[in-house]
């Protein structure tokens, strides 16, 4: 079921780019004016004609595209000398308009093609992740969608913009059977570029330290990062990050996920000496396809309201591991800010920024993670679990 609704979500997007084209649309107005015409003439010609047998518009319609498409049923045919070079008329010219519109849909095909490879294609996707910047940390990341793909069932809509080669991209593609790879070339810190790739209707992104603007990597993925939230404001973002000292700024617009490179190499090194088992259990817990991996997954409803400890022994039984809860945190309001009444002040604040005309505060809140809370910890609405095992 879930294929045949993306089949029908990919119809509908072909079918509206088919309305973007002018060619098209002319080529089958056209085709359209042609059959209504042919019709219409056939029509006049063989009503009350002795013998005929196109009798009506419905049979002088069915007749004129018949006879464009060289199809040739012989249900209907004109027994008028008008109606005979109308059907003239149409093979000649109908057949040759009908060719055009056929090789107009072909170039369409082959055109869309072309620039989706070359990565100047704008998309009309929905509910998609984009990763930003190339790395060889990319391969990484398609590695844990395929493994959450295969695992769901389902395929992820996964879009890569950067200013490399295309074919860096579409080698990937036959690696990751599960993933719908698609490739905006360009500068992600463009707002054009951003749309290009539909980011105000995407699910996530992830902006990465580019190779190509290595030393400048970590003020471009602030800058973008901010031009993303603008964009949309519900937007999961992940951001790396080359110094730790950039972090702040992007804690500041409640970035979801801040990694900074190597930043924890120092710790790996040193336990591989002092505590050489943890090495390898942090390679596990981080492996996407090991049977002990971390995974954040969605709890069932009848866990709302309910503790900590008993949606532990639900995971439990399941051979899975819970460590702790991924929580929703609100974003600062104006009410905030205020005292709660109605005094002077709180009037002349809410003033002040009505009068800016300004959009200060924002609703998309941060993500918080809660490791190991007590047993008798309430499980919220919003929570997501974060566990150990098979999910």
């Amino acid at each position: 079921m879930r294929k045949l609704v993306d089949q029908f979500k990919r119809l509908i997007t072909w079918l509206i780019a088919f309305g973007d084209d002018a060619l098209l649309v002319r080529v089958l107005g056209l085709v359209v004016a042609l059959v209504v015409l042919g019709g219409w003439l056939a029509y006049l010609f063989e009503r009350g004609a002795s013998g005929a047998n196109i009798t009506s518009m419905g049979d002088a319609m069915w007749w004129a595209v018949v006879t464009i498409a060289t199809v040739g049923y012989g249900d209907r045919f004109p027994v008028t000398m008008g109606g005979r070079m109308v059907g003239l008329f149409l093979m000649f010219f109908g057949v040759g308009v009908l060719s055009i519109l056929t090789a107009t849909i072909a170039s369409f095909f082959v055109e869309k093609k072309l620039r989706e490879r070359m990565g100047i294609e704008s998309f009309k996707l929905a509910n998609h992740h984009l990763i930003c910047g190339w790395s060889p940390k990319v391969r990484s990341i398609l590695d844990g969608f395929e493994a959450d793909a295969s695992k769901q069932g389902h395929r992820h809509v996964v879009i890569l913009i950067h200013e490399g080669d295309p074919d860096t991209v579409h080698a990937l593609e036959a690696s990751y059977p599960h993933l719908r790879l698609h490739f905006v070339r360009g500068d992600y810190t463009s707002e054009a570029i951003l749309k290009r790739a539909n980011l105000q209707s995407a699910r996530s992104i992830a902006f990465l330290v580019d190779e190509q603007h290595y030393d400048s990597s970590d003020e471009r993925n602030i800058i973008a990062a901010q031009l993303a939230l603008h964009l949309n404001n519900n937007l999961q973002i992940c951001a790396e990050l080359r110094d730790a000292r950039h972090r702040s700024h992007l804690e500041r617009l409640e970035i979801d996920n801040i990694v900074v490179a190597g930043e924890y190499d120092g710790f790996v090194l040193a336990n591989a000496v002092v505590s050489p088992g943890l090495p390898n259990a942090i390679q596990q817990l981080l492996a996407t396809t090991s049977q002990n991996a971390m995974l954040e997954v969605e709890i069932p409803s009848q866990f709302h309201g309910q503790t900590f400890d008993r949606l532990s022994d639900h995971y439990r039984k399941q051979g899975s591991l819970l460590i702790g809860l991924s929580r929703k945190r609100s974003s600062l309001s104006l009410d905030d800010l205020l005292a709660g009444g109605d005094s002077f002040i709180d009037q002349f604040i809410r003033r002040k920024f009505q009068e800016a005309e300004r959009e200060y505060f924002t609703s998309k809140g941060s993500t918080g993670v809660v490791l190991n809370p007590p047993s008798d910890e309430r499980i919220q609405e919003a929570d997501a679990a974060i566990i150990i095992g098979r999910g």
